[in-house]
């Protein structure tokens, strides 16, 4: 899952203010009408475009809402398989180590 509040440069705590802001100085910074190539117009349009498909997200309360609530879901799954993949490695340790 894509952290949106990395990607788009906001801590999770910020306010629609601050999202807001942050949004128009991605406009700016990613126009691609700032850059001479048509290779780069088009890596800016991409972005740009990412950036508006999380701003969507970030600045709707119910969207983003439901966004944190995905994300904590799958940093304890995350967390979880961590713990299972780290144990069933101590335990295999464990047995090679009282075979030898």
């Amino acid at each position: 899952m894509l952290d949106y509040y990395e990607i788009f440069g906001v801590k999770e705590k910020s306010t629609q203010w601050e999202i807001n802001q942050k949004y128009h100085f991605h406009i700016k910074t990613w126009n691609p009408d700032k850059f001479d190539s048509s290779e780069d117009k088009t890596k800016a349009l991409e972005k740009l475009q990412q950036l508006h498909r999380i701003y969507l997200v970030l600045s709707d309360p119910v969207k983003r809402k439901r966004y944190d609530q995905e994300r904590v879901k799958k940093s304890k799954e995350y967390k979880r398989g961590r713990v299972l993949v780290l144990s069933g490695i101590a335990i295999a340790v464990l047995s090679i180590l009282s075979i030898g």
